[in-house]
């Protein structure tokens, strides 16, 4: 709805260009020392704001008086040939002309709106106009009424579409002081058009509209020279009264048509606004409405394919059923089979009975010959029984004094194996005391043979020391100076030396020989144990032999009462 806007602003905006040139025009008017001569009508330039009308009511129509200028009769066609639209949109010309008459100017204008001219033959021609191209009629009148002082301006005007080459060009010649020459009328010039396009605007309403515009601003500028012609031997103060007078009635008039074509535009914008609304409010039921079908629609899908599954998965099952009832088929009647196999054999063995019973009539008599034998041979057998019974109390009485003989040599084995343990045990024990005793002994006694051969040694030393020393100071004299003594020190600690060395080498000598006796009395234990190991390993084995003798006797123990179980039986 923004080009609504748009032409109301536009509407507003032209209205205020018009208040504004008649307050100019009133203003210059008033100004002026003296009335200025009857101007004749000149045609400057200026521009029409597009506006777009609201269709009136038929009381707003007028027809429009078309007039065809003489001498240019193809002025009408290349008016009518002009769109409308490219006028409405772009910048156009504004056709002015100052009639001057010495009627009044509200008579004046209504005279010449309905005003009905027939003559001239086919130079004049009427066109209604509809209401809905009764803003440009009163757009137009505004503009020519509105430029009265455009008389200090250039008289050229040409009128130029957007978009068409048609142009029509309103010449008159204007003297220096812009006032053109009196009797003579202004000329429409029409410029080359579209020869391709003028059928198209010809048959456009528009256009046909907004030529009879152009036609009844032509014919006005036609008559207003000679209004001015036949007024021109009044007085300046007459024709300047007139011509203001003209003016204000002009531009009131002007005035009221657009605020009649303003309320018409805003009733228009009104309306189209409800109905936008409306449409609006229809298109989101619509929108409401195309959910809910869609809404709908998808639950239908959606239970048309639930019903599909169900009906594929019925089938399925339905199958499988068919399968489950041929299997059932084979089943039945393989049982039917056995059945008839069954009766069969029932009725053989029937038979076979009979037959066994009529058997059993037949040899009733020779049961009793079968019992008697019978007996004879029970009681042969029961003398039997008690014999063997007899010969296996004897039987389990042996086997009973076996195994307790058994059990005993069994217990003086483990006493015997027990006993030799302890020896065992006991010689070890001795062992171990006599190596230690011997280990004592061997210490002490290598200990006192060092001592002793310490003791001699040091003897020795000592004696040989002083036995040098007495010879020494027997054989040296008195006077015996330092460096001999220290030379009695050195041999002294050398042979402590030596010494040393020797009792070393003697330690070393018995650690050999303890090392020596050491494997040796390993080596006897290793022996002793070895030969202890033989001897355990040797009663165990004696012993898990009278273990198997003793199973082994336990076995034909229970054999052998088995044996006189079944004999008793």
């Amino acid at each position: 709805m923004s080009w609504f806007s748009a032409v109301t602003g536009k509407a507003e905006d032209l209205l205020n260009r018009l208040d504004k040139t008649a307050a100019d025009a009133l203003l210059t008017d008033d100004v002026r020392d003296k009335p200025p001569p009857p101007p004749e009508p000149t045609l400057i330039e200026s521009t029409i704001a597009p506006v777009e009308s609201k269709p009136l009511s038929p009381s707003h129509s007028v027809p429009a008086r078309l007039h065809h200028l003489s001498g240019e009769p193809d002025a009408s066609s290349a008016l009518a040939n002009t769109p409308a639209r490219s006028l409405s949109r772009g910048p156009s010309k504004t056709i002015s002309a100052v009639p001057v008459k010495k009627k009044s100017s509200d008579d004046a204008l209504f005279d010449f709106l309905n005003s009905k001219d027939n003559g001239d033959g086919n130079k004049r021609l009427r066109t209604p106009v509809s209401s809905r191209h009764h803003s440009r009629q009163s757009s137009t009148s505004s503009l020519v009424s509105s430029t009265s002082k455009g008389a200090k301006s250039e008289s050229g005007i040409v009128i130029t579409p957007m978009g068409d080459t048609s142009q029509i060009a309103l010449d008159r010649p204007v003297t220096p002081s812009g006032i053109s020459q009196k009797n003579s009328a202004p000329t429409v010039q029409p410029f080359p058009s579209d020869p391709g396009n003028a059928d198209e605007r010809q048959d456009s309403p528009t256009n046909s509209h907004f030529s009879a515009d152009v036609d009844v601003l032509a014919d006005a500028m036609k008559e207003s020279p000679v209004g001015s012609d036949q007024s021109a031997p009044d007085s300046d103060h007459a024709e300047a009264s007139e011509q203001k007078e003209r003016h204000l009635s002009s531009l009131e008039l002007e005035n009221r048509l657009l605020r009649n074509e303003v309320a018409s535009l805003n009733e228009e914008m009104a309306s189209l606004i409800s109905r936008s609304k409306d449409s609006e409010a229809e298109a989101s039921k619509l929108r409401s409405k195309l959910a809910s079908q869609s809404n709908s629609a998808s639950m239908h899908d959606q239970l048309v394919r639930e019903l599909q599954a169900r009906e594929l998965d019925l089938t399925e099952a339905l199958k499988a059923k068919d399968a489950q009832l041929a299997v059932l088929r084979v089943r039945l009647d393989e049982a039917d089979r056995r059945i008839v196999s069954k009766e069969r054999n029932l009725e053989e063995i029937k038979i076979e009975r009979e037959r066994i019973l009529q058997d059993h009539s037949h040899s009733s008599g020779m049961h009793g010959q079968a019992l008697d034998s019978i007996k004879e041979k029970l009681a042969e057998s029961e003398a039997a029984l008690r014999h063997e019974q007899e010969a296996y109390r004897i039987a389990q009485k042996e086997a009973n004094d076996r195994q307790t003989k058994l059990e005993r040599e069994l217990q003086d084995l483990a006493e015997a194996l027990t006993a030799a343990e302890k020896r065992v045990t006991q010689e070890k024990a001795k062992m171990s005391d006599l190596v230690g005793q011997m280990k004592a002994a061997q210490s002490s006694s290598s200990a006192a043979k060092k001592e002793l051969s310490e003791y001699k040694e040091k003897a020795s030393r000592i004696l040989q020391s002083k036995e040098k020393l007495i010879a020494s100071l027997r054989d040296g004299s008195m006077s015996m100076s330092e460096g001999g003594v220290s030379n009695l020190e050195h041999e002294a600690m050398r042979q402590e030396r030596d010494m040393i060395r020797e009792e070393l080498q003697q330690a070393r000598l018995t650690i050999e020989n303890l090392r020596v006796e050491l494997q040796d009395v390993e080596n006897q234990l290793q022996q002793e144990s070895d030969t202890s190991q033989e001897t355990i390993n040797s009663l165990e084995a004696s012993l898990h032999e009278e273990k198997r003798r003793r199973d082994d006797a336990e076995q034909e123990l229970l054999k052998q009462q088995q044996v006189c179980i079944s004999k008793m039986i």
